[in-house]
């Protein structure tokens, strides 16, 4: 039996979470393997690996279930043991177990082993931010669903909205990763990279390593998208903060956190909407056309709008351009509201 710090052993176990998978793709993608002090994830897709607290346990635990009741326990101090096939969480006046394999199942023997490291680009996590956004999630169409980094830039596209961040990669290839796995380092501090036949890794000052799987897929060329000009019109200020507040109704649709900009006759109207109900509120701005409108992530109308205050309009697409971030998307002319919608 092991005595470690709750909230230590959490933190630990949470930074892993990118390799669990909410289904079984495979046997034991929904789990925590627990082996030489260390704790891993994998969901075919993504490997993760960080160093944990406890020392001298094997075994494969169900992942949600055991990070959610470490969530609960008030215990500064939890003991931890396996007994009778069950992981044991012993904190003061109560107790849980829950159920083990002692064999672990998952395939790390097919993940090549990092060997040459090189320092993370500072941008890199920025860049990917931006390109994970604009990624389909479309699956009949495999190549957009991926983040492109290439030599200059890395890139995310849909066929509808494109981010591109110039950044000196170090890649002397270009490759694809999906967008929905490689998201998931934005948050951690990444330092160092090294790359493989089939895997990215990637890795920080705690020890964590994420490995995610790379390709070697035709990705389009979208250049020309990026080159889009149209007329030059000031954004207006506190979009980003009106855009949070529409985001409240816009959270349980089927692609959350997305809301609606519409540009007309001086005004730029945001408005969120779902099941619950919607929110809009108009802005005042310099563009005097035909009513256009596009849909936009909230947090990535939140970083774009931080780094430029302008765009380029034309008929099709809206362009904002900073230093290093070119961001192009579709627009289309939408009917008027309803009157107890204006």
């Amino acid at each position: 039996m092991q005595e470690v710090n709750r909230k230590s052993l959490l933190r630990q176990l949470e930074t892993v979470q990118a390799g669990l998978s909410s289904r079984e793709i495979i046997e034991q993608t929904t789990c925590l393997a627990f082996d030489g002090g260390n704790v891993s994830t994998y969901n075919d897709e993504i490997a993760c690996i960080q160093k944990c607290d406890l020392s001298g346990i094997t075994c494969v635990v169900q992942g949600q279930p055991l990070l959610q009741l470490l969530k609960r326990l008030p215990d500064d101090a939890v003991r931890i043991s396996i007994s009778d096939s069950e992981f044991r969480v012993k904190g003061k006046k109560r107790e849980s177990g829950i159920r083990t394999e002692a064999s672990i199942k998952l395939p790390f023997d097919q993940i090549e082993k990092p060997t040459d490291w090189r320092p993370l680009p500072k941008d890199f996590a920025d860049a990917v931010f931006m390109a994970s956004q604009c990624v389909s999630k479309n699956q009949a169409k495999f190549s957009v669903t991926c983040v492109h980094i290439a030599k200059k830039w890395i890139e995310g596209c849909d066929n509808y909205q494109l981010a591109r961040y110039k950044i000196k990669t170090g890649f002397a290839k270009p490759t694809l990763v999906r967008g929905q796995a490689i998201k998931h380092i934005v948050s951690l501090d990444m330092t160092e990279i090294s790359e493989t036949k089939n895997w990215l890794h990637l890795r920080n000052k705690t020890g964590l390593r994420l490995s995610i799987r790379r390709y070697v897929d035709e990705y389009p060329d979208f250049t020309a998208t990026a080159k889009t000009q149209g007329k030059t019109v000031t954004l207006p200020t506190g979009l980003s903060e009106v855009a949070t507040t529409a985001n409240i109704f816009a959270t349980d649709n089927i692609e959350p956190d997305r809301v609606f900009v519409t540009l007309d006759d001086g005004k730029a109207i945001i408005r969120g909407e779902g099941p619950a109900g919607w929110y809009q509120e108009t802005k005042k701005i310099d563009y005097r056309d035909d009513r256009l409108e596009f849909s936009i992530a909230v947090q990535l109308l939140h970083e774009i709008t931080k780094r430029s205050n302008t765009c380029q309009i034309s008929q099709t697409a809206l362009k904002v351009q900073s230093e290093k971030l070119t961001y192009v998307t579709s627009v289309g002319k939408r009917n008027e509201p309803k009157d107890d919608e204006k």
